[in-house]
């Protein structure tokens, strides 16, 4: 299907602005038969405060705070490499990866009523 065509078997798409004018999506799918409820949200990277995005480093992705390591390189690594082999490669320490791992998994406890909101 192509990315720009609403997908028939899910509904509704909230949005919000950031302070620094990014934008962020929270989609909710309902399964037709309403059976499973799906929601994923695109994080606001703007509020983890080890992390930033600056136009022209990096090509604007999100990076550690002061580095020119990209958050996602981060999680790609972990995937197959021990956090002690990350950290040394990478250049970063405990607490900055922790902190982004805590953010991010805090994100994913959205209360069921923001997901309705939409």
């Amino acid at each position: 299907m192509d990315p720009t065509t609403p997908n028939p078997a899910f509904s509704g798409v909230a949005s919000w602005t950031a302070g620094d004018g990014r934008r962020g999506y929270l989609k909710k799918g309902i399964l037709r038969d309403g059976v499973q409820i799906m929601a994923t949200a695109t994080l606001d990277w703007s509020q983890c405060p080890v992390v930033e995005s600056i136009l022209g480093k990096v090509g604007g992705a999100w990076v550690f705070r002061g580095t020119r390591v990209p958050v996602s390189a981060i999680f790609e690594n972990l995937k197959t490499s021990p956090i002690d082999e990350v950290l040394e490669n990478f250049h970063v320490t405990r607490d900055q990866v922790q902190t982004v791992l805590d953010f991010a998994a805090k994100s994913t406890q959205a209360p069921l009523e923001q997901l309705r909101a939409g």
